[in-house]
């Protein structure tokens, strides 16, 4: 179930961030980021259930077996998906910090997974 998430598109925005060939006003970039936030804990969250969600109403049968069996595998592909368009949600997040001048593109290419910059850290909680 590997999809397109579009990991090509925001390589484009993200390399123009970081070449300074796109840029945005920081409130606005800092507003994208905190929507793009909210999409990566709704994923996590969407993730998180179909990791964990065990299937159990299906019975003793060997059939209803199968059918477990086969939706298990379902789930395994819905996850590996997920961490995709999660990953690719991050920089998407990391790109309009970066367009916005309120990260640096170099601070993001040394630090993986860039989780509580002081700017990142406000928009997480909302600005409060």
């Amino acid at each position: 179930m590997v999809g397109d998430v579009g990991l090509d598109q925001i390589d484009v925005f993200y390399r123009g961030a970081a070449a300074g060939k796109f840029r945005m006003e920081p409130g606005v970039a800092e507003g994208c980021a905190a929507d793009v936030q909210t999409l990566i804990d709704a994923l996590e969250a969407q993730r998180y259930r179909a990791q964990f969600d065990v299937f159990s109403a299906f019975g003793g049968f060997d059939s209803a077996q199968q059918m477990q069996k086969g939706f298990g595998s379902k789930m395994s592909q819905v996850v590996t998906f997920l961490d995709e368009y999660v990953g690719a949600a991050h920089r998407l997040k990391q790109s309009f910090l970066i367009a916005g001048r309120l990260v640096d593109a170099q601070e993001v290419e040394n630090t993986p997974n860039v989780v509580a910059t002081e700017n990142e850290s406000l928009i997480s909680d909302g600005g409060s």
